[in-house]
């Protein structure tokens, strides 16, 4: 196993080395783009479990509920006690495996069980029965008809029967029915002890509700848009996503406290935790408790993971200019990881190898070195997302493009859009690359120089820099004419020819300072 681990980590590292559609950034230590943050002290920590419950939602436990309200005469209804759901998990071998139950919709899955008391939380849990295997088990209840993918390793944990449906089919129910399956859920809770400790029972009905949101080392404590917020209790898991300003309202009640989480996934994107072995769903798992859950993210991989989702809702929500990133490794969906590795050469890639993401298990993007704070991340998620991007746009005029016009374009959306988001907090992204000579780096400022209206030259008092009279450009305008600009002699000929601009006499003068006569 270990001769196995080491050549798949050889293999990983030779490819960015030699791959030219890798996007290793210029190391802050060459160019200071980025305020670098003091660490927080890591908060992160795996999920600890105590005593399993007994299951009040068997149909046994169920039928002996039914039976005591009917001999106590306490409510009238009546109801067929009979398995609705099932209690199931899931082992995935191999990452198709993995891919299989993650895409399908109808699961909503915990890495954890859903019968067994959370000691201490934490933003993962591993089955201590799988250790050296690259998956845990994976937990949840479907309907009682669901068909369950033979290919992947499962069992059946329980029958269940579910008073109130989790579905639409509630809407069926009269609220007289709806009051008696909720009295008899309460007495299935009450002879298996898990009623709540309080006075009478149980808890006022509420909508599960809150604020998420994260701190940045630039902008301070900001709302997360578009988060996918879980509220679960027992088997029964409610999704809803937030707004602009990070609150969250779900139309469901719940009268006992949930268990609330952050599913770090969007139907055309997804955020793993990256591992050595294996890939993981990302996951933030907040409190259990009624009422509303208002948090602020600030620290950890959960910080990264914040700000990560953070630029792909920028890019594919907000981004109302630039083409997004499609056709994903990961059931369709770009598949964006985090990993806690600091010393690596590099702070992401992109990566566009069929083998490497199908055999070795290497997403669409990997981002690294989580102490550099939210800024720096967020930026660097943006460039990388450029490249994806550009690479959907048309495989073949990505491979056969000059490095120079690969990277340059992704500096360029990466300043575009990190302007966005900070300025006037931050402005001037560009600043620090501007000053770089074009010949030194394959991360010219050449997109940068074509749409703003800085000549470096000047401002720096550098004679070796580009002399840059062209300005108001558009992103999309550049974007428009990639395809077919592979290296910076056909971007010259195709930005001369398709646009009518002011500066458009300045071109041949701004190119001569990228080597083009």
């Amino acid at each position: 196993m270990k001769k196995v681990l080491i050549l798949m980590v050889a293999i990983s590292f030779y490819s960015i080395s030699c791959q030219k559609s890798k996007d290793s950034i210029i190391p802050d230590s060459n160019i200071s783009l980025f305020p670098v943050d003091t660490p927080e002290a890591n908060i992160d920590q795996e999920m600890v479990l105590g005593e399993k419950l007994e299951n009040p939602y068997t149909v046994e436990n169920m039928q002996k509920a039914y039976d005591n309200l009917q001999k106590g005469s306490r409510t009238t209804g009546t109801v067929k006690i009979e398995p609705n759901y099932l209690y199931i998990r899931f082992l995935p071998k191999n990452l198709g495996e993995y891919n299989l139950i993650h895409r399908n919709k109808e699961l909503e899955l915990f890495d954890h069980p859903l019968d067994q008391e959370i000691k201490t939380n934490g933003h993962k849990y591993k089955d201590p029965a799988t250790k050296g295997q690259p998956y845990t088990w994976y937990y949840c209840a479907v309907k009682i008809n669901f068909k369950i993918p033979k290919e992947v390793t499962n069992e059946i944990l329980a029958e269940l029967f579910l008073p109130v449906p989790n579905d639409k089919s509630i809407n069926s129910l009269s609220e007289e029915a709806i009051g008696f399956r909720r009295e008899l859920e309460r007495e299935a809770l009450t002879i298996t002890g898990n009623t709540p400790n309080t006075k009478n029972g149980r808890i006022a009905g509420y909508n599960p509700s809150g604020t998420i949101k994260m701190r940045d080392n630039v902008l301070g404590d900001i709302g997360m848009d578009g988060v996918t917020v879980r509220a679960n209790r027992w088997f029964t898991t409610y999704t809803t996503l937030s707004n602009k300003d990070g609150s969250f309202k779900m139309n469901n009640t719940f009268e006992n406290p949930c268990n609330y989480s952050i599913k770090w996934e969007r139907d055309d994107f997804d955020i793993l935790e990256g591992g050595t072995l294996a890939n993981f769903q990302a996951y933030y798992n907040g409190p259990k408790q009624s009422g509303a859950w208002n948090d602020i993210i600030t620290g950890g991989m959960s910080l990264m993971y914040a700000t990560i989702h953070r630029a792909a809702i920028r890019y594919y929500y907000i981004n109302n200019e630039l083409r997004t990133p499609r056709n994903g490794s990961y059931f369709d969906k770009l598949s964006i990881a985090a990993y806690d590795w600091e010393n690596v050469g590099l702070n992401a890639d992109h990566e566009t190898s069929a083998f490497l993401k199908s055999w070795l298990d290497r997403p669409d993007i990997r981002v690294f070195k989580p102490s550099r704070g939210p800024y720096a991340i967020y930026s660097t998620t943006i460039h990388e997302l450029a490249h994806a991007a550009n690479w959907a746009m048309d495989r073949s005029n990505f491979r056969n493009s000059d490095l120079v016009i690969i990277e340059s374009w992704a500096r360029c959306v990466q300043w575009h859009f990190t302007n966005k988001e900070y300025s006037p907090v931050r402005p001037n992204w560009a600043d620090g690359i501007q000053t770089v000579v074009p010949s030194s780096t394959n991360y010219t400022p050449i997109f940068i120089d074509i749409v703003d209206n800085i000549n470096q030259r000047v401002k720096y008092g550098n004679s070796n820099l580009p002399n840059d009279n062209v300005n108001s450009y558009t992103v999309r305008q550049i974007e428009d004419i990639l395809v077919g600009s592979t290296t910076l002699l056909n971007l010259r000929t195709n930005l001369t020819n398709t646009y009518t601009n002011p500066t458009k006499a300045n071109i041949n003068e701004l190119f001569k300072g990228y080597g083009i006569n």
